[in-house]
């Protein structure tokens, strides 16, 4: 009910970031329900997958170690613990597991959160090879005029944008900090020009939001269409989305949060995943460049990167991106997987961050010898 309440406040006052911050507090992963949206329509030709029941005993009954309780649980149990709505595991052009929890079905849509960036770095790819975009090299004011000559944004290029090195401010786990004023804001674009740079731009890797935020401005300007838009021409309607999506916006008619707010059901996400399984392929179509996608896997040389989680182009490369695995990311546990060594992806959605190691749970499976051998 505050939620809603808040909602409403947010038509009448053009400056309730804070007032939004402390009533409507942390997230959730339908908070679709309490923001204006952008409609996604599922593809005119749904892709429908493939099934294999064959590893499902196996699945259904390992026992896998759960260092927090220091007991042995089954795969349903670490889940369910977890707040898991929707599991998904993809190997070898079938899906040999789908489980929905806490009253969620297949046509469920949630908020991904930072799995957004992913797709926003796919439609930056898409953007270039359709000619909107020139070059990763250019200045992120060649696309957006109005911070032409605002020496904080001017030396800025769209690559760095990619990589997470604009230089700009950022501040983190503080009272009202940018995460918060950046999910909550009726006026994102007006947050974002009160930044200042902290850093030379492109001496240092920093994960922050207003980095997507600025590439969702470019993306936007260059082509002349909605984010939303966008992700139904170029993915949703390509790879055959079988249920409607949307992409949550900072106000009424406003522009989509290209950081975090994009709302989507697992199958479709585990499409999209595929999509980047297949050098860019899915549904017969290649729908991202494949030159695009080896972008991830040219990791620059950049201070504050982690030592073994490498993150580039608004992707995740576990072990350095060995065997090309890659990992979309969001708050609460969404993500998704991807593993060509194998041929696996996996789809996780959930309710809250993981507190039962899940994550290396997940890493296990998608490394799995056994069940990469599925036909």
């Amino acid at each position: 009910m505050k939620k809603l309440l808040c909602l409403l406040f947010m038509n009448l006052f053009t400056g309730c970031t804070y007032y939004n911050m402390l009533v409507l507090q942390s997230p959730n992963a339908d908070d679709m329900k309490i923001f204006f949206n952008r409609s996604i329509s599922q593809g005119s030709h749904p892709f429908h997958f493939k099934y294999s029941d064959k590893y499902l005993p196996y699945l259904d009954t390992v026992k896998l170690y759960n260092p927090y309780t220091k007991q042995e649980s089954t795969l349903d149990t670490l889940l369910s613990q977890d707040k898991t709505t929707a599991f998904i595991i993809y190997i070898n052009n079938q899906i040999v597991c789908e489980k929905y929890f806490r009253g969620r079905t297949e046509s469920n849509v949630s908020c991904v959160f930072s799995v957004s960036k992913s797709v926003l770095s796919a439609l930056a790819g898409v953007a270039i090879s359709n000619g909107y975009i020139q070059s990763i090299d250019q200045r992120i004011t060649d696309y957006i005029p109005q911070l032409e000559g605002n020496p904080n944004f001017n030396q800025i290029t769209i690559k760095q944008l990619l990589q997470m090195s604009s230089g700009l401010d950022w501040k983190k786990n503080k009272v009202f900090d940018d995460d918060g004023k950046f999910y909550y804001t009726p006026g994102i674009r007006r947050l974002i020009v009160r930044h200042k740079l902290s850093k030379v731009p492109g001496s240092s890797w920093e994960y922050k939001n207003i980095d997507s935020e600025l590439l969702g401005w470019v993306i936007e300007n260059a082509t002349g269409s909605t984010l939303s838009d966008l992700v139904h021409k170029y993915l949703w309607e390509p790879m055959g989305a079988e249920f409607d999506a949307s992409w949550s916006l900072d106000t009424k008619n406003g522009v989509e949060k290209a950081s975090s707010s994009l709302n989507a059901s697992a199958r479709d996400l585990l499409k999209f995943g595929c999509i980047y399984l297949n050098n860019g392929k899915f549904n017969n179509r290649q729908i991202v460049p494949q030159s695009w996608i080896a972008n991830i896997f040219d990791i620059p040389l950049s201070p504050n990167q982690q030592s073994s989680l490498k993150h580039n182009f608004l992707w995740w490369l576990p072990n350095d991106g060995v065997d090309r695995e890659i990992v979309a990311d969001g708050y609460l546990g969404q993500r998704i997987t991807i593993n060509p060594r194998y041929n696996i992806v996996i789809v996780k959605l959930s309710d809250a961050n993981s507190n039962t190691n899940l994550d290396k749970v997940l890493l296990y499976i998608a490394n799995s010898e056994a069940l990469s051998n599925a036909k």
